[in-house]
């Protein structure tokens, strides 16, 4: 009777742990989220410009590079809300140097419309 009572006890213990680890709650993704690689958030922001704007041969790279520079710098920021304003700005103007003016004008309504 003893081992029914264990074995069943160690069942719901361990459905009751598995269960805890799927469940993901908004502030553990985005922590985890920001756990992630520059490089593997940058491809994350390709493919959305990608999708939006239908990018082109060098235009991928450049984006890519951009979006890299711009975690990597992100990261070493930390929390500062005023820095990560300013340069969130710098890559809105590094991507007018390299969309056209109607990707720019597709990815402008894409990232708006969020």
């Amino acid at each position: 009777m003893k081992k029914i009572i264990l074995m069943s006890a160690l069942s719901i213990a361990t459905f009751g742990v598995m269960n805890a680890q799927t469940a993901a709650t908004p502030a553990t993704q985005t922590a985890t989220s920001h756990k992630q690689l520059p490089q593997v958030r940058a491809k994350a922001m390709v493919s959305k410009v990608t999708n939006a704007c239908a990018l082109q041969g060098e235009q991928i790279s450049k984006v890519n590079n951009l979006y890299i520079e711009y975690f990597t710098k992100l990261d070493a920021i930390g929390t500062d809300a005023v820095k990560a304003t300013d340069l969130a700005k710098t890559v809105d103007n590094s991507l007018k140097g390299i969309l056209s003016p109607s990707q720019l004008k597709l990815w402008q309504e894409a990232s708006s419309s969020k």
